[in-house]
């Protein structure tokens, strides 16, 4: 989704030297989700909460492990999702994988690129 907005380009506050329009890959308010992204981060985002969320509720259900409980979801919020391996058990070019070809497909979707 594109974000266009008109700026200001001056030197000073005194001296402004014109206005112009940009156009930003987003909404100029979040950055895109990667592997680097914390699981809050995901957590966080529209899109990418409901696809960690699935992946955690999936893994707690398989498993019976102790994703669910809040002091674990309290010391993973700064975990990098490409961490999860470890705690999910799986590998973590799977998890990867698998995560941002979701979040890449609903991002694409929810822009209007196919």
């Amino acid at each position: 989704m594109a974000f266009t907005d008109f700026h200001e380009v001056a030197t000073s506050s005194r001296n402004i030297a014109g206005i112009v329009q940009v156009t930003l890959p987003d909404d100029g308010k979040t950055l895109q989700l990667d592997e680097w992204s914390t699981y809050a981060e995901w957590r966080d985002d529209p899109i990418g909460g409901p696809i960690i969320g699935n992946l955690m509720r999936a893994a707690a259900e398989q498993d019976g492990s102790a994703l669910d409980d809040p002091t674990m979801q309290l010391f993973m919020q700064s975990m990098p999702i490409n961490s999860l391996s470890m705690m999910l058990g799986m590998s973590n070019d799977e998890i990867v994988s698998s995560l941002m070809g979701k979040y890449r497909g609903k991002a694409a979707a929810a822009s209007g690129n196919k």
